[in-house]
């Protein structure tokens, strides 16, 4: 928040913008998207549709969770997987308006990635054994 208002202070009115609040503001914008899905997987609140399992027998309600939970882990560990290569091919780029690698960035992704798909396992094996 910090760095959108001193982009908006500096742009609106000083009527000089900072150049690196963009950039800067873009890529935290990017960290807390991906660090939020943590906390969502946690809470069981990524969006799924929540109108089957009202209609159907308890016990094929739990096994359709599971399954959601498999896809669901499959998809965040192979993300993070892809995003494991993503730093191997492009790890030497380094930002546009500061001189920091980009690679930092996407390894607070691939972090926050494979934390959600433990995360969702973690649910996926709670699920199954209860």
């Amino acid at each position: 928040m910090l760095v959108v208002f001193l982009q908006f202070v500096s742009r609106y009115v000083f009527n000089s913008s900072i150049p690196w609040t963009e950039e800067v503001a873009r890529y935290l914008m990017i960290v807390v998207a991906f660090a939020g899905s943590i906390i969502c997987a946690r809470k069981n609140s990524h969006i799924f549709l929540d109108f089957f399992h009202l209609y159907i027998p308890a016990r094929a309600s739990k096994w359709l969770f599971a399954a959601m939970d498999a896809v669901t882990t499959v998809f965040f560990a192979y993300a993070a997987w892809t995003g494991i290569t993503l730093v191997q091919r492009t790890g030497n780029q380094r930002m546009i308006s500061i001189d920091v690698s980009r690679s930092y960035l996407i390894w607070v992704v691939v972090i926050s990635l494979a934390l959600t798909a433990a995360v969702t396992l973690y649910r996926l094996v709670k699920t199954l054994r209860s």
